[in-house]
């Protein structure tokens, strides 16, 4: 899927796969503190262990797209994590200067 977004250049939203752990693990790495404190509720959040966990998120039954460039670049990370059969939580990840930071909320 494309997605367009003002002011934004698209961006293309597929599922992770495991040879994405390179480019999550510096998606990542790249958050500013206040994010980090955002999406894990600590500065200091392992972010390289988070992303090995995003680059499979089918170990814990959760389902994880990314945002790429048209070229491929990752510039952002989405993941859905049940919690039981009705509810979720969502959680995603875009670097700086989006305006979206990660930022966790149940669904």
């Amino acid at each position: 899927m494309i997605v367009h977004a003002d002011a934004a250049p698209p961006v293309v939203v597929r599922p992770v796969v495991p040879g994405d752990l390179d480019a999550l693990d510096a998606l990542m790495s790249s958050l500013d503190d206040q994010s980090r404190y955002r999406r894990w509720f600590t500065g200091a959040a392992d972010v390289h262990r988070a992303a090995a966990w995003a680059a499979h998120p089918e170990r814990q039954d959760a389902v994880g797209l990314v945002a790429t460039t048209p070229d491929g670049r990752l510039v952002g990370h989405a993941a859905l994590i049940p919690m039981d059969d009705a509810r979720a939580e969502s959680a995603s990840r875009w670097p700086p200067p989006r305006v979206t930071r990660g930022s966790p909320g149940g669904c």
